[in-house]
């Protein structure tokens, strides 16, 4: 299953991603108002600009499985912490972009 999202300013809290998603788009969640996303098991990849902008974010969980970050996903969140496991992409794009990030 593939997300894209029409963006909202209704989107606020914590945002749980379907546990059949596989892909988050570009742009499926720019400029939404959630303070923390849960990205689940079995998403492999998240797109360019999928949470650009998005000003409250400041906690995203992403699993393992997701193998590909592009460099701009989270271009904008400026408070954002990546959390992930250790030696996953996640921490790898956290490092390489020069955001905060923790292991979970």
């Amino acid at each position: 299953m593939t997300w894209r999202f029409v963006p909202a300013t209704t989107v606020s809290g914590e945002l749980v991603l379907s546990s059949n998603l596989r892909t988050i788009e570009a742009e499926a969640f720019a400029g939404i108002t959630a303070s923390t996303v849960r990205i689940p098991t079995g998403c492999t990849r998240i797109g360019s600009g999928a949470f650009r902008n998005c000003a409250n974010l400041t906690a995203v969980y992403i699993p393992a499985t997701v193998s590909y970050i592009a460099d701009d996903a989270f271009e904008g969140c400026a408070n954002v912490v990546i959390y992930g496991k250790s030696g996953s992409a996640a921490i790898q794009y956290a490092n390489r972009i020069g955001l905060q990030y923790a292991l979970y």
